[in-house]
């Protein structure tokens, strides 16, 4: 536990890889002067307890290797099969938005322009299947965000499809979860802000 004045706090909810559940505490010390150098304290209580203070030139440089110790650790953390929530039941949460300034309400996928619908229209049902089989192939029986399964899906045969848009690609997502074969958690019509996997 941080001994000295602590400056910053936040409690995430995590499961790891063996599906269990529980809170971690992100806690950041007030950096102060120690022998010519700078330190600030730092802990994650819940998944690796306290650190020795981060050292640093000065006061900012401390601060902010106490701050990508947080991130790297949390890293290896989602890397190794776990997984990170707001809060217990709440929504999913990646390494990089701990880091991030709040956005306004993100926007909606943009619909498609005339010569994108065009390109579309002229999709074939064999080509539709293939799509729709290449967005299944880069699904994970773990919740995936969607723009990374479409990101996956566009690669495969990207010659063929390269004047198809990836919102197509989010709309067929949208349809093989009303048919029940994929699952999903999110608004659908952000494609950067909702999930889906294998049932």
């Amino acid at each position: 536990m941080i001994e000295r004045e602590l400056i910053a706090e936040r409690t995430i909810y995590a499961i790891d890889k063996d599906l269990r559940g529980f809170e971690i505490r992100l806690m950041v010390g007030k950096p102060y002067p120690d022998g010519g150098d700078w330190a600030c304290p730092v802990a994650m209580i819940g998944l690796h307890g306290a650190f020795p203070d981060m050292r640093g030139v000065d006061s900012w440089q401390a601060l902010t290797i106490a701050q990508q110790l947080i991130g790297r650790l949390l890293t290896y953390f989602v890397e190794d099969g776990g997984r990170l929530f707001w809060e217990e039941n709440g929504a999913e949460l990646t390494v990089e938005e701990l880091f991030e300034p709040p956005t306004e309400e993100p926007e909606p996928d943009w619909p498609m322009t005339d010569e994108q619908q065009e390109r579309v229209n002229r999709l074939t049902a064999e080509e539709i299947q293939n799509i729709d089989d290449a967005l299944m192939a880069g699904a994970s029986t773990q919740f995936r965000k969607v723009a990374r399964v479409v990101g996956i899906a566009m690669a495969v045969d990207s010659d063929n499809f390269k004047l198809v848009p990836d919102i197509f690609y989010a709309s067929r997502v949208r349809k093989l979860v009303q048919e029940g074969r994929l699952l999903s958690q999110g608004n659908l019509e952000f494609m950067r802000f909702s999930e889906v996997k294998l049932p």
